[in-house]
C-alpha cells in the first residue's frame, strides 16, 4: 500500500493489482480465456522439464521450501500447465490497452484448473524461450526461488541446445553434483518407473480399456517405485505383449514413436490420447504451416475460380467487396480435426478442402469462361494508372477550383500509388483491362471524382481550357515549393532560414556571432553533466525505446535539417572550445567538412571518426559533436566513430568525448555538454544501447 501511494503521488503512473478486476489479459486481439484443448507444456520434446525443475527444486532450492513443497507437488503443478502460442499479448487496464515490451515473450496465467504459459514463438521452443519464460513458470508453480531458471542457464552453458533431452553429464553439471547423483535420480523416479507409467497409460487404454490405464494409475500412485510394472503387464497382456509395451517405452515417452512401434492405428490411438488429456500426435504448428504452403499453392487456381464467379457483377458495375473478401481465401479454413486423424497433411488433402469449400461458398464452377492471367490484367491496369493519374488528378482540382468544390482528398497529390491501393481494395484491378474512359467512372466509384463533374476528361464537356489547366499545375509546383520550403524552414531568433539554402551558413554564422556577443550564459550551462547508470539491454532483445527524449530515430528530421544541425552544433562546439582551451583551440582543429561553410584552409574530412581535433601538453583530445532539436538525450555513432572511441577506450594520453548541443536553434538554451567516451570501461554503463546499427559485408565471386 506504501509503494502504492508513493506512484500515485507522482502523478505520473497509476498502480493497479495485476489480479484486479479491471486488468484483462488480451492475447491476439482477443480477451484471454484458458482452454482444455491447448496442450500440456511438459509433454513430448518439453518432458525433459519436469527432470530440469524437480533437480534444481532438490538441489538448487531451499531446504526449506522442499519441505513446505515436496518434489511430486512440483511435478503435479509443472504437468498441470497448458501452453498457448500468439503473435502477441497485451493488458487491459481500464480500457487501455498497455502492450508487452518488444522483448517480452511469455506471460503466465493462474488458474486452478488450468495454468497456462502464453508464448509468443511461432517456430520451435528452444533454450532461449524457456529461459526467458522460466520466471513466468516459476510463478504458476509456485515456488519462491528461481531454481529453475538458473538450472535452464547453466543447462544452455553446459552445451544443451534445447533440441532433444540433456544429458545425465549437462543435469549434473547444472547442479553442481556428480553424474552418479543425477543417475540415481532417473533410476529412482523419472529414469524409471514413473516415466514408463505415464507414457504406457494411453498403451494400456488402447489395448485393453481406459479403466485398466486408470487402474494402473491409481496403482502407482499408491505403491510408486516399488510397483513391479513388467509383472503387472504381463498378468494384464501376457509376456509377448508386456515385453513390447515396455521395449517401446524404454528410451521414450514420445507417443508418435511409442504408436509407430506398437502399430496402432493412428486415428484411435489419437482419439485415446485426447480422451486422456495428452497432446496430440501431430505438431499443429508444423500442420498449419503446411496448410499455408498446399494453400499457396492452390492460390492462382481458386482466385481464378473467384474472379469467374464476380465477373458479371464486375460487367454489372456492382459493389466488389464481396469479391474482394473472398479472393483473401479466408473461406478455406484448417481443419484441426487432421490432427487426429491425418499422420501428415498432404496436398490432396488441402485441395479437397478447399474445392469443397469454394464450392460452399461460390456454386458450381463455369470454366468456359476465359479471363486474361491476374497478374497481366493487374500490371497492365496499374501501368494506366501510373502513366494517367497526374493528368485526371490536375482535372479534378481545376474543375474542384473553378467550381467551388472540394478537392477528395486521394486526388490532392499526383501520387499514383494512393490510387492504384484503391482500386486495389475495390476490386478494379483483377477483371478486364481498363481503358482510359473508363478511369473517370472507376474513380467517381472510389469518391476520387467529384459527383457534379461529369465522368470524362474532354476539356469543353467540363467547362475547362488549357488556361485553366496550366494555371492548376504553376498553383500545384507552388504548393509543393511552398510545402517543401517549410519542411526545411529553421525559425531561428526571429528569422526564418531555409536549411537547403546556398547561403544558410553565411546567415546562421551572423545570426549566431549576434545572439552570443558578450552573453556567456550558454557557456556557464556547458558544465560537464551527471549521468546516471543505464539498465544494459541484453544482447539478441528487442529495443525498449529512448530512456532521455530527443526526437526518435524513426521521426528524424529531413537531410537538408540534419546537415544544418550538424553545422550549427559544430559551430557552436568551437566557440566552446575557444573558451574552454583558449591558447590551443584553432580553426586548424576543426577537421570536419562542416568547416568549410565558416574557414578557410582544408575542406575537412569526415571519415576520421571526430569533427575536432586538439592537442595540449598532457592529452590528445578528439570531439565528436552531436546536437537535438530539443533536450535530447540520444546520439548515433557511425562504425568509425565506434572504431575510434574504442581506440581511446583506456583513457591514457588519447582522449575522445562528445559534445552534445541540445536546444541547438534556440540560443536561449544553448549549451554544449561534454560526455564521457561511451567505449571506456569506466564509463560504458553511463549509457545504453537503444538501436543496434547494421553492418555492412563485402564478397567477391570466384
Amino acid at each position: 500500500a506504501a509503494i502504492a501511494t508513493l506512484i500515485e503521488a507522482t502523478g505520473a503512473f497509476r498502480s493497479r493489482l495485476a489480479d484486479a478486476g479491471d486488468v484483462e489479459l488480451i492475447v491476439d486481439g482477443q480477451p484471454f480465456a484458458p482452454r482444455t484443448d491447448d496442450p500440456l507444456l511438459a509433454t513430448g520434446s518439453l518432458t525433459w522439464l519436469i527432470d530440469a525443475a524437480v533437480l534444481a527444486h532438490e538441489y538448487l532450492g531451499d531446504p526449506l521450501e522442499l519441505r513446505t513443497l515436496p518434489p511430486d507437488e512440483l511435478e503435479r503443478r509443472l504437468l498441470q500447465i497448458r501452453r498457448r502460442r500468439c503473435a502477441s499479448f497485451a493488458l487491459m487496464i481500464d480500457g487501455e490497452l498497455a502492450h508487452a515490451r518488444g522483448d517480452e515473450r511469455a506471460q503466465p496465467v493462474a488458474n486452478p484448473k488450468l495454468p497456462t504459459l502464453v508464448l509468443v514463438a511461432p517456430g520451435t521452443i528452444g533454450i532461449d524461450l524457456l529461459c526467458e519464460a522460466a520466471p513466468a513458470l516459476t510463478k504458476l508453480m509456485g515456488v519462491r526461488r528461481p531454481t529453475l531458471e538458473t538450472m535452464l542457464e547453466r543447462l544452455e552453458r553446459a552445451g544443451f541446445d534445447g533440441f532433444g533431452k540433456p544429458s545425465e553429464d549437462q543435469f549434473a553439471r547444472a547442479i553442481k553434483r556428480g553424474p552418479e547423483v543425477v543417475r540415481d535420480y532417473f533410476a529412482a523416479t523419472r529414469g524409471g518407473i514413473e516415466r514408463r507409467v505415464r507414457a504406457l497409460l494411453p498403451v494400456v487404454a488402447h489395448l485393453v480399456d481406459r479403466e485398466s490405464a486408470e487402474h494402473l494409475r491409481e496403482l502407482h500412485e499408491r505403491v510408486g517405485p516399488a510397483l513391479n510394472l513388467r509383472a503387472w503387464l504381463i498378468e494384464l497382456l501376457g509376456e509377448k505383449i508386456a515385453g513390447g509395451c515396455l521395449a517401446a517405452v524404454d528410451e521414450t515417452d514420445d507417443q508418435r514413436i511409442i504408436r509407430r512401434s506398437m502399430s496402432f492405428d493412428f486415428a484411435e490411438y489419437g482419439m485415446v490420447l485426447a480422451a486422456l488429456g495428452y497432446p496430440p500426435l501431430n505438431d499443429e504448428a508444423d500442420f498449419r504451416r503446411m496448410f499455408e504452403v498446399y494453400l499457396g499453392e492452390l492460390r492462382p487456381t481458386l482466385v481464378d475460380r473467384v474472379r469467374r464467379h464476380f465477373l458479371a457483377t464486375w460487367s454489372a458495375k456492382s459493389d466488389l467487396a464481396a469479391y474482394v473478401s473472398a479472393r483473401t481465401l479466408d473461406f478455406v479454413t484448417f481443419d484441426r480435426d487432421w490432427l487426429g486423424r491425418l499422420e501428415a497433411l498432404t496436398r490432396e488433402v488441402v485441395a479437397e478442402r478447399a474445392d469443397k469449400a469454394t464450392q460452399a461458398t461460390l456454386g458450381t464452377d463455369n470454366p468456359k469462361i476465359i479471363l486474361t492471367p491476374l497478374d497481366r490484367v493487374v500490371a497492365d491496369n496499374r501501368k494506366l494508372i501510373l502513366t494517367r493519374h497526374a493528368e485526371f488528378a490536375g482535372l479534378v482540382r481545376t474543375w474542384c477550383r473553378k467550381n467551388g468544390e472540394a478537392v477528395p482528398a486521394v486526388m490532392e497529390t499526383s501520387d499514383p500509388q494512393t490510387i492504384v491501393r484503391a482500386f486495389d481494395e475495390a476490386g478494379f484491378l483483377d477483371f478486364e483491362r481498363i481503358e482510359a474512359n473508363q478511369l473517370p467512372e472507376l474513380y467517381r466509384r472510389i469518391e476520387a471524382w467529384p459527383a457534379e463533374m461529369k465522368p470524362t476528361s474532354d476539356l469543353g464537356q467540363l467547362g475547362l481550357n488549357q488556361g485553366d489547366l496550366e494555371f492548376e499545375a504553376n498553383e500545384a509546383r507552388e504548393a509543393k515549393r511552398k510545402a517543401e520550403l517549410a519542411k526545411r524552414t529553421i525559425p531561428f531568433v526571429g528569422t526564418d532560414l531555409d536549411a537547403g539554402a546556398a547561403d544558410f551558413a553565411r546567415q546562421f554564422e551572423t545570426l549566431a556571432a549576434l545572439a552570443i556577443n558578450g552573453a556567456d550564459e550558454w557557456f556557464a550551462r556547458s558544465r560537464p553533466p551527471r549521468l546516471l547508470g543505464q539498465q544494459q539491454r541484453e544482447p539478441g532483445t528487442a529495443s525498449r525505446g529512448s530512456g532521455g527524449g530527443g526526437q526518435s530515430w524513426k521521426n528524424q528530421p529531413p537531410d537538408s535539417v540534419k546537415s544544418a544541425m550538424g553545422m550549427a552544433s559544430e559551430w557552436l562546439a568551437r566557440e566552446y572550445l575557444r573558451r574552454r582551451y583558449p591558447n590551443e583551440m584553432t580553426d586548424d582543429c576543426w577537421v570536419s567538412s562542416n568547416r568549410a561553410a565558416f574557414c578557410t584552409g582544408s575542406l575537412g574530412d569526415d571519415s576520421l571518426g571526430y569533427d575536432f581535433r586538439l592537442l595540449t601538453e598532457r592529452n590528445e583530445w578528439l570531439f565528436e559533436v552531436k546536437s537535438a532539436i530539443d533536450a535530447g538525450g540520444e546520439f548515433e555513432l557511425s562504425p568509425r566513430e565506434l572504431e575510434v572511441a574504442g581506440s581511446a577506450s583506456l583513457e591514457r594520453k588519447r582522449r575522445y568525448r562528445i559534445l552534445y548541443v541540445p536546444f541547438v536553434f534556440d540560443p536561449s538554451q544553448w549549451r554544449v555538454l561534454q560526455l564521457s567516451n561511451p567505449a571506456a570501461a569506466s564509463t560504458r554503463d553511463r549509457y545504453r544501447v537503444v538501436r543496434s546499427g547494421s553492418v555492412r559485408y563485402r564478397f567477391e565471386r570466384r
